[in-house]
């Protein structure tokens, strides 16, 4: 089984790309969605309670990720309070990560695509046989930010506490451009699939 890890700029494309190469037949991890999962865990949240106090859930009593967002990435810069958040789950996401892995090499998957925000920062690549790197420009970034509702501000907070795309771009083996058309994304795609699926990926 091989492993292809998949990093770019905050608000790149990553996740689309990701989706792309899961309808060619790969599986994809998504570590941003088990992050979200481990959040739901209620020795987490009581932990979260306990560190930044109720405000931090909502009506639910679920972790109320806006007001979370804007604990670890204020304008100011907090590094404190996103290292101890980083602390709390980054194990645990890289646990379930390692646990699919395994479940997936079982299944006998023959490629699948790792998409964590910060792999490169977590160390991840090295389990990686690849790495794909989504290069997006500042001005289609900024645009896919704002499907999110995210300002420019809020964009900038973010990439802030990542290695910068250029950074993540020397460490790529493979780099897929997104001029934010999805069309042109799937054409772009389609041409490194082979090469990712191909002899060249053997065990």
């Amino acid at each position: 089984m091989k492993i292809v890890g998949i990093v770019g700029g905050v608000a790149s494309g990553k996740s689309t790309a990701a989706g792309m190469l899961k309808e060619h037949g790969a599986s994809v991890i998504d570590a941003d969605e088990i992050g979200h999962q481990i959040l739901r865990d209620p020795e987490n949240i009581q932990a979260l309670i306990e560190r930044w106090g109720s405000d931090v859930v909502d009506p639910r009593g679920e972790i109320d990720r806006q007001r979370l967002a804007a604990i670890v990435f204020p304008d100011n810069g907090n590094r404190e309070a996103l290292e101890f958040l980083e602390q709390l789950t980054h194990p645990q996401i890289k646990n379930h990560v390692l646990d699919e892995i395994t479940r997936l090499q079982a299944a006998g998957v023959r490629l699948v695509v790792l998409d964590a925000a910060l792999l490169l920062e977590a160390g991840w690549n090295s389990i990686c046989k690849k790495i794909v790197f989504i290069d997006a420009s500042s001005e289609v970034r900024k645009k896919h930010a704002a499907k999110r509702q995210w300002t420019e501000q809020e964009l900038f907070r973010r990439e802030s506490q990542q290695l910068s795309p250029e950074e993540k771009r020397s460490a790529a083996d493979i780099v897929i451009p997104n001029c934010g058309s999805e069309d042109s994304l799937r054409r772009e795609i389609s041409r490194v699939w082979d090469s990712l699926i191909g002899s060249d990926m053997a065990d």
